[in-house]
């Protein structure tokens, strides 16, 4: 019990920490519709499970492999930049009613907001390196049905907070409040995902080049 309030309490203070997931999920909440946003946070979870499925698997040594980790970094450096120049590129004049439209006519192309949010957690190398540290607290010898346990509770708890930061964010008095200030916040987080790449970048050339 104790290693498990341990495990628990770290993984959700992990979850409270602002990274490249929650000012994704905040930025779509504030401009798509809820379907487009569960499949956003559902795409999270997923990348999440895999790293977990991957940890409880014998990928525990995945910080002893150097090249393997810097070639994440560099992809997740390069879909940071991608994003944060696609969110400049968009139009920054939305309102609800915008919101709700441009939602109507990509009902059909929601598959890409799940691979959005997969791809935003796979190629997070923190998230590799985090399961692996944390898991290792529960030792060498796991058996089966308490890996199921741990796993299902950490993607579930993933899965939840991001559904309730997408659902707080819709909320009526929050998107009236927000919509007013949208063009800075879209502004705001394309700079900081371009932050998070450069310091994903800064990392390899410290490394490779210094």
């Amino acid at each position: 019990m104790n290693t498990f309030l341990l495990i628990a309490t770290t993984h959700f203070l992990a979850l409270l920490s602002p990274g490249p997931d929650f000012f994704l999920i905040l930025r779509t909440s504030l401009t798509r519709s809820r379907i487009c946003c569960f499949y956003l946070c559902l795409g999270i979870a997923v990348g999440n499970a895999i790293y977990i499925a991957m940890v409880f698997t014998g990928f525990k040594q995945f910080a002893q492999y150097p090249q393997l980790f810097s070639f994440i970094q560099f992809l997740g450096g390069c879909y940071l930049l991608y994003l944060s120049f696609s969110i400049f590129k968009a139009s920054t004049q939305h309102v609800i009613a915008e919101r709700q439209h441009i939602d109507l006519q990509r009902q059909r192309s929601i598959f890409q907001y799940f691979l959005m949010g997969l791809l935003s957690s796979l190629l997070n190398p923190k998230n590799a390196l985090f399961y692996a540290s944390l898991i290792s607290l529960l030792g060498p010898n796991i058996r089966l049905p308490t890996q199921l346990f741990y796993a299902l509770w950490m993607i579930a708890v993933v899965l939840s907070w991001d559904l309730l930061i997408a659902w707080l964010f819709q909320r009526p008095q929050v998107l009236e409040k927000f919509n007013r200030y949208l063009s800075i916040i879209e502004k705001i987080t394309a700079t900081l995902f371009f932050c998070f790449a450069a310091i994903l970048f800064g990392l390899l050339f410290k490394q490779y080049c210094i």
